[in-house]
């Protein structure tokens, strides 16, 4: 299905929105969590929110120059159907072998099955967010802006941007 640029950016989007501490380099930071690497910061929340509509529209741009499914936007209501738990039927012999080596490893079955799928999940996370950090470059070269990965843009994490 095809969308135009128009309303896709129409999309209204939960953001996060919190303060810098001094050593990130003070302000505030506003990102989408729905678009992995969208973000931007500001001054104040007003300037976070305004600088991260402009991310938001080349986050949007990239990924589709890139030929990537925007997703749509998660509802709050969403996160309330989820309580933690999770029932799970597993073949007895996995079950067994399971059950024995979090025995080994003296933790409970729950949590060894739960350190499997986080370190999996993490996995996951590590190479969505290393696709996200490349949309990100893309975009900033696209824009000419240096970025972090830039040794020679002189930029350091920490220190605002002069013209903010």
């Amino acid at each position: 299905m095809d969308q135009s640029i128009e309303a896709l950016l129409e999309r209204e989007y939960p953001t996060r929105l919190r303060p810098l501490s001094k050593d990130e380099g003070g302000g505030w930071l506003a990102e989408i969590p729905d678009l992995p690497g969208c973000m931007s910061d500001g001054e104040t929340q007003g300037h976070a929110l305004q600088n991260l509509a402009e991310a938001k529209e080349t986050w949007i741009r990239t990924a589709l120059k890139r030929g990537l499914t925007i997703p749509l936007p998660t509802k709050e209501e969403e996160s309330e159907l989820y309580s933690g738990r999770l029932t799970l039927r597993l073949p007895k012999t996995l079950h067994h072998r399971l059950a024995e080596r979090s025995k080994s490893e003296g933790i409970s079955l729950n949590q060894f099955i739960l350190s499997i799928v986080s370190a999996d999940y993490g996995a996951l996370l590590g190479a969505e967010r290393e696709k996200s950090l490349q949309l990100v470059r893309e975009a900033a070269e696209e824009l000419s802006y240096p970025t972090k990965a830039d040794p020679s843009s002189g930029s350091s994490r920490g220190k605002p941007r002069p013209n903010r």
